[in-house]
């Protein structure tokens, strides 16, 4: 294969990434055009969680062989402890010729023939790792070469999905509080002009006057955005922030200020009385 032949071949495969609207699509599709592109019969990608390698946030791949790989790990996630082949790849260490430290995922999948690619964005640390392997035939530096390419056009094809679906978000948002911002505005002009009593006005909107009262079903429903439910629907499952963030694909500092804004919208001192408060308006909104 020509220089100019791989690098087409790289491009073609980046505008087909990146056309992926999610990223659990995104990852399957790389592994199928990472066999066709690399010159391997198997492929995956094994996310980053701690000091695990698993394969949570891949969907189903269509080569069954790579996918019988990706249900393996699914049930036995992968350690990264003590000095390994992944470790030192993920640490931006690279290969060591002869010296390289044992494969752990090899060890765990059987591997031989195989090689690997970190998955990264330019400007933050690993997510991720592509392997490849196939049955028969040494793998030499320019299958290596091969991968680790094709893992970078990955990682950049990731970038631009991710920041594409926080832009809609962001837009989602926008759209939200534009919403809010003139039906409160229109409260505050069509509330009844009324003479104060004991020379108060008390709270200007009846509704969030009270902060012991708890918003029904259908409030909540209409108080937060589709994203806040997502992120309130985890809160009640006991998840933290980071959590949140990784299944979610967000950044933690978009989770927090999500947070912020749900305790906000439901009158909540804290997490734990925002979620009695959604629970509680969740089970009324269900007829419980």
């Amino acid at each position: 294969m020509t220089t100019s032949t791989s690098a087409e071949m790289l491009l073609a495969a980046h505008r087909d990434l990146r056309s992926c609207p999610l990223v659990g699509e995104l990852l399957a599709r790389a592994c199928a055009l990472a066999c066709e592109h690399c010159g391997f019969t198997r492929a995956m990608v094994l996310t980053v969680r701690g000091d695990y390698l698993t394969a949570d946030g891949v969907d189903l791949l269509e080569n069954p062989a790579s996918d019988l790989l990706r249900r393996s790990v699914l049930v036995n996630p992968i350690p990264l402890r003590g000095w390994n082949e992944e470790s030192a790849l993920l640490r931006g260490g690279g290969r060591q010729g002869r010296s390289a430290p044992r494969s752990v995922v090899a060890e765990a999948l059987s591997l031989h023939h195989y090689a690997l690619g970190v998955i990264a964005p330019e400007d933050g640390s690993a997510l991720a790792i592509l392997v490849t392997d196939r049955p028969a035939g040494d793998v030499v530096a320019e299958d290596r070469a091969n991968v680790e390419a094709f893992a970078q056009i990955t990682a950049i094809a990731l970038e631009q999905v991710v920041l594409r679906a926080r832009m809609q978000e962001l837009t989602s948002e926008l759209r939200f509080l534009s919403g809010s911002v003139l039906g409160l505005v229109g409260e505050m002009t069509e509330t009844p002009v009324s003479i104060p009593s004991h020379g108060r006005h008390g709270p200007i909107f009846a509704r969030f006057g009270d902060s012991a009262a708890r918003p029904t079903g259908g409030e909540v429903a209409k108080l937060l955005s589709p994203r806040e439910h997502e992120i309130a629907q985890l809160l009640t499952r006991g998840r933290s922030n980071r959590e949140i963030a990784e299944v979610l694909h967000l950044s933690p500092d978009s989770v927090k200020g999500n947070v912020a804004r749900i305790l906000r919208k439901l009158d909540a001192a804290n997490r734990a009385e925002a979620v009695a408060k959604y629970l509680t308006a969740s089970m009324a909104r269900e007829g419980r």
